[in-house]
Formats: C-alpha cells, sequence, structure tokens
C-alpha cells in the first residue's frame, strides 16, 4: 500500500509517497507522512530555488532510516532530472534533517521513504522575487523612519538628559559665591565635559566671579560623540544661580 501527500497551501518543493516494509503492515499515518515532509522541506526550501535547477524539474530519492529516526543511507533514483549539483543537495538537505519523525509514530514507522523533489517553478521565483523585494522597501522605510526619529527625538532627547544632567553637577559642584541678584548663563563644555566658555542667555558678558566659578568646578561627565557639533563643543543652560553663600 502507498500513500502520498499534498499539502494545502504550501509550495510542494517536496511531495513524499511512503513505501511500507510490507504488505502486511498498516500504511502510515497522514501526520506521520506530514511531520517527515515538513521536516524535510524546510531544509529543501532553500535549495529548491537553485538557479541550476530547471524550474518545475523533479527528482525522486529513496531514504533509508533506523528505528528512532536516523538516517542510514539516501540514494537518488532515476527518475531524476536534476544535474550533479541539484542531486547532491537532495542528499545534503536530506541529512541535514536527521533524526527523521520517529517517537509517537512507532506504530507506523516506516524503514524505506521515498520522496520527489521539486525545482521552484517560474511563479514560486516570481512569487519570492516580489516578497523580497517588498521586504527590502519596508526594510528601507523603517531605516528612514528610524533616522527620521533620531533627528527629530531620539538625539534631542539624549541633548536635553546631558545637558541636564552637566547642569545639576555645575550647580551642585561649583564653589561658593555671593551673588548680588539671581542670573542666568549658558556654559559650553568641550567634549571631556570641561567648561570652556560661561555667557549669559543673550550672549551677554556676566560676573567675572561667577564665570569663574564655574570654570573651577569640576568637569561634568564625557559628552558622547553623538551631541558634539561645530567646534566640538556642547552648550549647557540656561542655568539659574542664585546666591551661593554658606
Amino acid at each position: 500500500m502507498r500513500q502520498k501527500l499534498f499539502i494545502a497551501g504550501t509550495t510542494l518543493a517536496a511531495s513524499l509517497l511512503i513505501i511500507p516494509a510490507s504488505a502486511q503492515v498498516p500504511g502510515p499515518s497522514s501526520e506521520y507522512a506530514r511531520a517527515i515532509f515538513t521536516v524535510v522541506q524546510q531544509q529543501w526550501e532553500h535549495d529548491s530555488y537553485n538557479s541550476d535547477l530547471e524550474p518545475s524539474s523533479s527528482c525522486a530519492a529513496r531514504i533509508v532510516q533506523m528505528p528512532g529516526g536516523d538516517i542510514l543511507s539516501v540514494d537518488i533514483l532515476p527518475e531524476c532530472d536534476f544535474n550533479k549539483a541539484g542531486r547532491a543537495a537532495i542528499v545534503e538537505a536530506v541529512r541535514r534533517s536527521g533524526p527523521l519523525p520517529y517517537h509517537g509514530f512507532e506504530s507506523v514507522y516506516q524503514r524505506e521513504i521515498r520522496m520527489v523533489f521539486h525545482a521552484a517553478s517560474i511563479s514560486d521565483h516570481q512569487a519570492r522575487d516580489a516578497v523580497q523585494a517588498a521586504n527590502a522597501q519596508v526594510k528601507k522605510s523603517v531605516a528612514e523612519s528610524d533616522r527620521q526619529w533620531e533627528a527629530t527625538v531620539g538625539l534631542p532627547m539624549r541633548r536635553a538628559d546631558y545637558t541636564k544632567q552637566c547642569s545639576f553637577h555645575l550647580l551642585w559642584e561649583m564653589p561658593k559665591l555671593r551673588l548680588q541678584h539671581p542670573t542666568a548663563v549658558i556654559v559650553t563644555v568641550d567634549k571631556s565635559g570641561k567648561v570652556v566658555g560661561v555667557a549669559g542667555i543673550r550672549e551677554e558678558s556676566i560676573d567675572e566671579q561667577l564665570a569663574s566659578a564655574f570654570r573651577a568646578t569640576s568637569p561634568c561627565e564625557p559628552v558622547p560623540a553623538e551631541l558634539v557639533v561645530g567646534a566640538g563643543t556642547v552648550k549647557v543652560g540656561p542655568i539659574l544661580v542664585g546666591d551661593r553663600r554658606d
């Protein structure tokens, strides 16, 4: 008794024909055939699109397995349209599939299996090319979206986080001083985080005592490379400084 498996909705890269060991042994269940088909199909799918294979051509092979699913041999049968490379690809695909499904199928195990492998058809190639083109377009769109997000959201967020942390550090660490009134300033730090400039929020000069206090403060954390622009500096602020007497 012979049983042939066709799976609806699946590209038929390989069709499966199982040969029972003897006429007295019941034919294998469709679940057993499907399980073997699935594991071999997964290994053969990529090879079925090989450009060396004639589209829609086929090749039959005999697989001999041990109880447990270990593969003993893979032989190419006379009914084969494939060239030498295609035949070798079948053997490798089957051996990569081992061990074949066995546990749960002991009662329907068959030592010898015949499989017919099909090269992808022209329409299969066209469908795959269309999917690959669509995936490439999606990938390109996602990359562009990521770049836009980085420019409009990601980078500004990291810059804001850095300036906030640096502002807090400078206010916490700067020496004590007396000011007549609170002053808002913009501090410029180099890529090492060291203060290299202090000015009012409108770029006006500020009290030299306040500027000196900022320059004497220990550096902030080094500036992340992607935040460094122009002359290699970053503006921090505005920072509002009040009277810092003991």
